[in-house]
């Protein structure tokens, strides 16, 4: 929020004069959008007459469920560009100077799928994934944390149910792992592994972070 008042200030300054009537700036900043209009699955919803909407968040590949809803940045980083750029502060995000400072080639850059987000309820609205929160959320931790077997046996028998964020942080950890066996083994590895998934947030309660800490399934990773 900082930062988009800080930036509709400077591009729009005759908005902000005085005797200028009140406007709204409609945005959405959670994992993905929720409505009521079930991403068009249900009737009665005329979603091109919805005002503009700025999502910092997740939103629908097919464009026409809400065509005026613009994709921007998710919070987290949007948050650390302003404290590292605009407030000129140290950021919490240790990857942001690097990023910034010392920008790399296309050519240079590593042949690893990188990503980083949160452990939420992700797009309940989706018939898909609201069978996957259902089913996967509320049965993972006693599968995996109670279960006195290997963890990525008992990952892989729900895997059908598993969101694909968790599949992505799954396979990491997997993929790390076998890294690790094989350097044991004086085996030859690559150079960069070509997934790197992993969630961020390191609550002491929050599922992953116990996950790692408790079955050694390493899906936390640095922001």
């Amino acid at each position: 929020v900082p930062l988009l008042a800080k930036a509709l200030r400077e591009q729009f300054p005759g908005r902000f004069e005085e005797g200028q009537p009140p406007f709204q700036v409609m945005y959405a900043d959670g994992d993905s959008i929720v409505s009521d209009c079930d991403y068009g699955e249900k009737g009665g919803c005329n979603t091109t007459e919805f005002p503009p909407l700025m999502a910092f968040s997740s939103v629908p590949k097919n464009e026409s469920w809400f065509p005026t809803v613009q994709a921007f940045p998710n919070h987290f980083y949007i948050n650390c560009l302003y404290v590292y750029k605009v407030l000129g502060r140290a950021s919490t995000c240790n990857w942001i100077e690097g990023v910034i400072e010392s920008p790399k080639a296309y050519e240079h850059l590593i042949p690893t799928v990188v990503w980083r987000g949160t452990d939420h309820a992700f797009l309940p609205n989706i018939k898909e994934y609201a069978l996957s929160n259902a089913i996967f959320r509320p049965n993972f931790e006693k599968l995996v944390l109670e279960s006195k077997r290997d963890p990525y046996t008992a990952i892989f028998e729900i895997w059908s149910y598993i969101t694909p964020r968790w599949r992505g942080a799954v396979l990491t950890a997997f993929i790390e792992q076998e890294a690790v066996e094989r350097k044991n083994n004086d085996e030859k590895i690559p150079a960069y592994n070509w997934i790197d998934v992993k969630f961020i947030g390191e609550g002491v309660n929050a599922f992953h972070t116990r996950l790692s800490k408790q079955r050694g399934l390493d899906v936390t990773g640095e922001k």
